[in-house]
């Protein structure tokens, strides 16, 4: 019932900005406000590019908990990361809460692991 629900709110957010959005753009056509609607829309662009980078920002910092892909002083130097990484946080704490959740399972997992390995040997 949760999937369903997430769908169906999905589609009609989706569904409603698309029309909203074609509302103002005919409302800014309408007043001849081209030049506006265009520095709106580069705004909302550069906004959801910032969003969806912080997402895979977030991740592979999971990923790269231990500095295997990418070094923590490189990370540290980065202009960009850090204050991308905190727009994830910021707005999707879910992605921590998942990620402690994972981590946990993880460490269960090699917990049951490694007493079969030790009967082996």
């Amino acid at each position: 019932i949760q999937i369903t629900a997430f769908v169906l709110t999905f589609i009609l957010v989706v569904v409603a900005v698309y029309l909203l959005a074609k509302f103002l753009t005919g409302v800014a056509d309408f007043a001849q406000l081209g030049l506006i609607n265009k520095l709106g829309g580069a705004f909302f662009r550069v906004l959801k590019t910032i969003l969806i980078v912080s997402i895979f920002i977030a991740l592979f910092e999971k990923i790269n908990f231990d500095n295997t892909f990418a070094k923590k002083e490189t990370l540290d130097n980065s202009i960009f990361y850090n204050p991308i990484k905190k727009v994830a946080a910021f707005v999707y704490p879910s992605i921590e809460k998942w990620y402690e959740t994972f981590k946990e399972s993880q460490k269960e997992k090699n917990k049951e692991e490694t007493p079969k390995d030790s009967e082996k040997e």
